[in-house]
């Protein structure tokens, strides 16, 4: 007759012996564990376990950060967000005065993708030539016509709050609203 083995509301049927001799060795062999026990209690016991060591890690990693804070001894970003900001606006304005159009300029999507790539990497140049030292430069223009839209822009990237940044530049005309954006990378 095949015997039933219960663990919690889990029920295993066996015709073997030899199942029934490897279990009674097992809870024979460990003094902690309890044949009262149910999976849900098991599980319970070893996530409070798993919880409580990364509550430690946690507390040793916060206090490493706080002592390199007071210490000072973390590497701040030497960006300069105005200066950059500033080169994107002459980029961009310089731009359409050399166009001499000015404000009669239209939105045309076969030229747009050229002017887009052609501002990026002026923009791209402009701050590489500042020299900012182990920093990876990356830019990127959006050019959008307007037509009575709003216009929501959002980017997720994970960078280091404290040593990469990115800065943003919005320029608009009656035709069309462009934006510039600049992420500086640490490369460590």
């Amino acid at each position: 007759m095949p015997r039933m083995a219960s663990w919690g509301p889990i029920k295993i049927s066996t015709t073997s012996s030899k199942f029934q001799r490897k279990a009674s060795q097992l809870n024979a062999e460990d003094p902690n564990s309890s044949s009262g026990l149910s999976f849900t209690e098991t599980l319970m016991e070893a996530l409070a376990k798993r919880k409580n060591r990364f509550k430690e890690i946690t507390e040793e990693l916060n206090q490493r950060i706080n002592k390199e804070e007071q210490e000072g001894t973390y590497v701040k970003s030497p960006i300069n967000e105005e200066t950059i900001r500033s080169i994107m606006q002459r980029v961009i304005e310089r731009q359409f005065k050399a166009d001499g159009e000015g404000e009669k300029y239209v939105y045309d999507p076969a030229n747009n993708l050229k002017m887009s790539e052609t501002l990026a990497k002026q923009i791209r140049d402009r701050i590489k030539n500042l020299q900012y030292p182990r920093y990876r430069v990356v830019s990127f223009v959006t050019v959008v016509e307007k037509k009575q839209q709003g216009l929501s822009y959002k980017m997720k990237y994970i960078l280091d709050p404290n040593l990469d940044n990115f800065v943003r530049f919005y320029y608009e005309t009656s035709h069309l609203c462009i934006v510039a954006t600049a992420i500086l990378i640490h490369k460590d």
